[in-house]
């Protein structure tokens, strides 16, 4: 039975690591280069931009995950905060709902807005 939930526990770990944020950086850009989004959306919260970045579930010989990795850049393109499984984690969910809910854009236009430096409180999609 211990060495079951060992290796349970390393698929976990594995898996974990897989969508790790450190893996593709914390920086809007470069991230979006490092990973192929299963989908990207916007929306304008509290007066800033926020970028939804949704990758692909990532899948361990013990596991299924109940949903996919989610990671939240602001305008200027820097990493605000990140789960590794959207099914797991309401509290997230809850917090980002306009977001996750929010417009879907292109990866080329994030990189566009971000390049262009409009990731301001005042700069919103336009």
């Amino acid at each position: 039975m211990v060495g079951l939930f060992g290796v349970w526990f390393a698929g976990e770990k594995k898996a974990l690591d897989a969508v790790h944020p450190s893996k593709y950086g914390t920086n809007l850009t470069a991230f979006l280069e490092a990973m192929q989004p299963q989908e990207v959306r916007y929306c304008e919260q509290d007066g800033s931009t926020y970028f939804l970045v949704v990758g692909k579930p990532v899948t361990s010989l013990f596991s299924l995950p109940s949903g996919p990795p989610a990671y939240v850049f602001d305008g200027a393109g820097n990493l605000v905060e990140w789960c590794g499984d959207l099914g797991d984690n309401p509290d997230f969910c809850k917090r980002w709902s306009k977001l996750i809910l929010g417009e879907r854009i292109r990866a080329q236009d994030v990189r566009a807005y971000i390049e262009a430096g409009r990731g301001n409180k005042d700069g919103g999609m336009h």
